[in-house]
C-alpha cells in the first residue's frame, strides 16, 4: 500500500521510502508500475473515475520509456530493464513474420 511517499506492507509496517516524484510521475504511479514490470509481472491500476483512469495512463505512458531505460539517473537507475535486451529481438521476430505474411498467397489483411 502507498500512503504519500512510503510503500507500507498489508499490516501497515513501512516497507520503504519513495524517492522524491518526478514532475511526470507526481504519485508514483510510473515508478511503481515499473518497479513490478521488470520482474515480468502485470500491473492492474484503478482509479474513481474513466477521465482519472485515461490521465493515469498517460502519465504512466509518457514516464516509463525513462524509467526503462535508466534515463533519470540517481534514484531511478537501479531500475534499468533485464528484459530490454529481448526487445530488438522481438521487433526483428515481428518484422520478418509480417514480411512473411505479405509473400504468402493470401496476402496481408490491410487492416
Amino acid at each position: 500500500v502507498k500512503i504519500g511517499g512510503h510503500v507500507t506492507d498489508p499490516h501497515g509496517a513501512e516497507v520503504r521510502t519513495l524517492p522524491p516524484a518526478p514532475r511526470e510521475d507526481k504519485e508514483h504511479c510510473a515508478m511503481l508500475a515499473w518497479d513490478v514490470m521488470k520482474h515480468g509481472q502485470s500491473v492492474l491500476m484503478f482509479c474513481a473515475t474513466k477521465d482519472w483512469c485515461q490521465q493515469a495512463a498517460c502519465q504512466v505512458a509518457a514516464a516509463l520509456p525513462a524509467l526503462a531505460h535508466g534515463d533519470r539517473g540517481g534514484e531511478f537507475q537501479h531500475m534499468s530493464c533485464p528484459l530490454h535486451a529481448d526487445y530488438e529481438e522481438t521487433k526483428a521476430k515481428r518484422i520478418r513474420t509480417l514480411e512473411a505474411l505479405r509473400l504468402s498467397p493470401g496476402g496481408l489483411c490491410p487492416v
